[in-house]
């Protein structure tokens, strides 16, 4: 898979999220909050969770890496979808488990039935990663078939539920599994993100929702300072600002019809999930279009295992959009 332009929304920061940050360059010279614990009690509060089920990071990758290093000890065997995202991939290599890739007949998010079936194939208790939606797919389970197969799954297997990207989606609150963190489930941690639909990629801020059991045990892998003054601001800021959130989504879905219709116009297999990308089929070899999109200054060209011959475009803006649409057009016509 060729993943293009990397920009998770285009809006960036809000104008009062950059006043914020701005205000905080002065206090650059004093430490910030050592465990995050004003982000802790506001996601609290903004989520209806107790505070002590919330576990502050620098990005939901650092969270995640926070639940590896300590799950390592008491599980040896790790479930995950065949493909993942760099990042991931990453600290699932480093993690020291054994790693079972659960991959479907069409290459695509393995379903709930593959990963149950992988759960029950040996005598032990695994961790599970689940990415709820799909990033590099966008692939989404049904939420009352995902909500049901956690029930079931609880005891057997410790399940991470990254819900990195669900704020793109309309009404994303009634599709969490964080209500299953209010009923007081165990044994599941949601992952959740500041970079994506908010636009805070920078800043490095994210955090993992659990039973205070999970959520106390990997907070003793947190380390020290682990948000920036300017990053609390602009995350505090993102909280208190929903109207920014359905911008950022409106312009989103604007960019990504765009990409659709004129790849569709191309004659292009398109995959539209709903999220910050769209997925097409390539008429041209991967190489080819990555080396035309670097030699045109291209910010963010990356190749990576899986779904050989489909690309997964960022919904930039309209300009990068069409620019991206030229170089492919290019390729295209150089192999007629």
């Amino acid at each position: 898979m060729l993943l293009v332009d990397l920009t998770e929304n285009p809006l960036g920061l809000s104008p009062s999220a950059r006043s914020a940050v701005l205000r905080e360059v002065s206090c650059l010279h004093a430490f910030p909050d050592g465990a995050a614990d004003a982000l802790r009690h506001r996601l609290a509060a903004h989520l209806r969770l107790p505070a002590r089920c919330v576990l502050p990071g620098a990005g939901s990758s650092d969270v995640l890496g926070m639940a590896l290093s300590t799950l390592v000890s008491g599980h040896s065997r790790l479930i995950c979808p065949a493909l993942l995202p760099p990042h991931v991939e990453t600290l699932v290599n480093a993690s020291g488990l054994s790693v079972e890739r659960v991959r479907e007949a069409d290459g695509w998010q393995p379903s709930l039935d593959s990963l149950a079936r992988a759960v029950c194939g040996q005598d032990d208790a695994p961790i599970v990663y689940l990415p709820y939606p799909d990033s590099l797919g966008g692939g989404c389970h049904d939420s009352d078939e995902l909500a049901a197969w956690l029930r079931a799954q609880a005891g057997r297997a410790v399940t991470i539920v990254d819900e990195s990207y669900i704020e793109f989606y309309d009404g994303h609150d009634a599709l969490s599994m964080v209500s299953l963190v209010r009923e007081g489930m165990a044994g599941m941690l949601v992952l959740r993100s500041f970079s994506h639909a908010y636009g805070l990629a920078g800043v490095r801020a994210g955090y993992g929702l659990g039973d205070s059991a999970l959520v106390g045990a990997c907070a003793r892998r947190m380390r020290p300072y682990p948000i920036s003054l300017p990053a609390l601001a602009a995350c505090l800021d993102a909280l208190d600002n929903p109207e920014w959130l359905s911008q950022s989504r409106l312009f989103v879905r604007v960019v990504r019809d765009f990409l659709g219709e004129r790849l569709s116009a191309m004659q292009a297999e398109v995959r539209d999930c709903g999220l910050n990308f769209l997925l097409h089929r390539l008429e041209v070899p991967e190489e080819r279009l990555a080396g035309a999109l670097t030699d045109a200054g291209w910010p963010s060209v990356r190749r990576i295992g899986g779904m050989d011959g489909w690309a997964r475009v960022g919904a930039s803006t309209i300009e990068t959009a069409g620019r991206y649409l030229e170089v492919l057009d290019r390729c295209r016509s150089a192999l007629s």
